[in-house]
């Protein structure tokens, strides 16, 4: 028996012939997180396990406030896609994506920031940044935002964060 034939049986079962296997294959396999970005939950296959699609904003200041704001965010029809909260290009890979969301409740576990790991709520973190971003995307002059963000409150975690982005004169 050839190589390529154990192998098939291996992946495909005792036929080891794939042709078989098509028919229950997911939409989703050989595909990626990125291409099922706004593709409906049904895509995603594992219907049985899927709860609904869930937003995750990139937790960094350079992302913007209308994304933060929608971080958390599910989707549960399964025919429908999820709305779009990025922009297309550049911004649409690195300021959120859709992910499976397979338990009820806030997302758990952890994820990265520009401050290390938080928790994948946001913890207190999301507030800081949302705080920030209000500042820094008013119609203001720079010198008005940049007299905000010098008065925010320094404290707490608070002040952490603005430590680790490198202080106040940063």
């Amino acid at each position: 028996m050839s190589i390529i034939r154990k192998l098939g049986r291996l992946i495909f079962g005792a036929s080891g012939d794939p042709a078989e296997h098509t028919q229950s294959v997911p939409h989703s396999v050989g595909r990626t997180v990125g291409e099922l970005q706004g593709e409906p939950m049904s895509a995603w296959g594992n219907d049985d396990i899927i709860k609904g699609l869930q937003f995750l904003a990139t937790l960094q200041l350079r992302t913007p406030l209308r994304v933060l704001l929608r971080h958390g965010e599910v989707h549960t029809d399964r025919n429908t896609r999820p709305p779009a909260i990025t922009r297309e290009g550049a911004e649409a890979m690195w300021a959120g994506i859709w992910l499976p969301k397979v338990f009820d409740g806030p997302p758990g576990g952890t994820m990265a920031s520009d401050v290390g790991q938080i928790p994948a709520d946001g913890g207190n973190y999301l507030p800081f940044l949302v705080a920030v971003r209000e500042i820094v995307e008013l119609s203001d002059s720079i010198e008005s935002r940049t007299k905000w963000l010098r008065e925010k409150p320094m404290v707490g975690n608070w002040k952490t964060y603005v430590e680790k982005h490198g202080g106040v004169d940063k």
